[in-house]
C-alpha cells in the first residue's frame, strides 16, 4: 500500500495546527513532519501523542544543532526543514509532500490512490491550488476559486470576476498559484522547496498534476486575518512588490497603492471585491468555470483526535 505524508514548518495557535493535522490524518497520511517555528510545549506535547506525527521544536537549541543558524527568511527555514523530512523518510514513505498549515488537500478520491495513479517516471507531482472564499462569520468554509490558466480559461475573464483588481491579480489568486508537490523521496542531491523539488540549487520541473486532489488554501479566511497578517506579508511575506513583472503592477503593489491611498477602508473594499465570499462573486465564477465547492470543517475531527487540547 502506497504510504504518504506531509511536511510543514508552522507558525500558528495550537487548535489550528491541530485541524490541519487531523484534517490530513483523516484522509490517510501516514506521517506527518510539523517543525514548529515558534515552539510551545503544550502544543509539542499534544500532537506528539500521536505517533505519526513528528512535532520538532525548533527553538535555540534545536538550531544550535544544525550547523548553521537560524535563517532570517521563514522561505528558507520551510526549505532546511521540509529538506530534513525529505531525506529522512527515503525507504518509508513513498510520497511525501510540502505544504502550509493554512493549506489543505481537497481529495475527490483517496489520496493513496492519486499517487498511485501517476506513472513511475514521476520524480514529483503538483498539487493545483484552489483558494479559499472568506465566509460569512459562522458559516462552514466550501467555496474555492481556481485559477483560470488551470481550467483553461483566458485571464481575460478576471475583469468580469473582480470589476475594479481583477487585471492587476495574476490568477485572480491573493495568495500563490503554482500550488505545492508531492515528491518521491530518496533522490540524491535534491531538495524539497517550496513550490516545486530543486536540484543542484536549480527548481525542476514536471509535466505531472495529481488529479482529484486539490491544494485547498484558507490564505484569508476572514477580514480580521487579513487584516492581522497584512503588516507582516506586506514587509516579509507574499505581498511584497514583485520585482520580476517586468513593470506590469502586480499583487503586492497594487495592496501596497491602496494602503497607502485610502488606508484600511481601501484594503476592506479590496478583500470584499476579492476574497468574500458572497452569491455575486460566486456567481461570476461559476459562470467562467472557475468555482469549486468542497466542504472544509475539520474541527470535529480535531476535536475526536485531541479532545480538549484542541479547543
Amino acid at each position: 500500500m502506497t504510504r504518504w505524508g506531509l511536511v510543514s514548518t508552522v507558525r500558528a495557535p495550537a487548535a489550528d495546527i491541530a485541524r490541519f493535522a487531523a484534517h490530513h490524518l483523516a484522509l490517510g497520511a501516514a506521517e506527518l513532519h510539523l517543525y514548529l517555528d515558534a515552539p510551545d510545549p503544550a502544543t509539542i506535547a499534544m500532537l506528539s501523542a500521536d505517533p505519526r506525527i513528528t512535532a520538532v521544536a525548533c527553538d535555540d537549541a534545536w538550531w544550535a544543532t544544525r550547523r548553521r543558524p537560524r535563517m532570517a527568511a521563514h522561505q528558507l527555514r520551510q526549505l532546511h526543514n521540509a529538506t530534513l523530512s525529505y531525506r529522512a523518510v527515503a525507504g518509508r514513505l513513498d510520497w511525501l509532500g510540502h505544504i502550509d498549515v493554512d493549506e489543505f488537500l481537497l481529495a475527490e478520491r483517496p489520496v493513496a490512490e492519486a499517487l498511485d495513479a501517476l506513472p513511475p517516471e514521476a520524480e514529483f507531482a503538483r498539487i493545483l491550488p484552489a483558494e479559499l472564499l472568506a465566509p460569512e462569520p459562522g458559516a462552514q468554509p466550501r467555496h474555492f476559486k481556481r485559477a483560470p490558466r488551470h481550467m483553461g480559461v483566458s485571464r481575460q475573464v478576471l475583469q468580469d470576476i473582480y470589476p475594479t483588481f481583477g487585471m492587476h491579480l495574476r490568477e485572480g489568486f491573493l495568495s500563490h498559484s503554482a500550488g505545492k508537490v508531492f515528491a518521491r523521496p530518496g533522490r540524491p542531491g535534491t531538495r524539497l522547496g517550496v513550490h516545486t523539488l530543486r536540484r543542484d540549487g536549480a527548481a525542476l520541473r514536471t509535466p505531472f498534476r495529481l488529479a482529484h486532489v486539490l491544494l485547498g488554501h484558507a490564505h484569508a479566511p476572514s477580514w480580521d486575518l487579513f487584516e492581522r497578517h497584512f503588516e507582516f506579508r506586506r514587509t516579509r511575506g507574499s505581498y511584497r512588490p514583485d520585482r520580476s513583472s517586468g513593470g506590469r503592477l502586480g499583487r503586492g503593489d497594487i495592496l501596497a497603492l491602496v494602503h497607502e491611498t485610502e488606508g484600511m477602508a481601501g484594503l476592506r473594499a479590496f478583500f470584499d471585491e476579492v476574497c468574500r465570499d458572497h452569491p455575486e462573486l460566486r456567481a461570476r465564477l461559476d459562470a467562467h468555470g472557475l468555482l469549486h465547492v468542497h466542504p472544509l470543517d475539520p474541527g470535529p475531527a480535531a476535536a475526536r483526535l485531541f479532545g480538549r487540547a484542541a479547543a
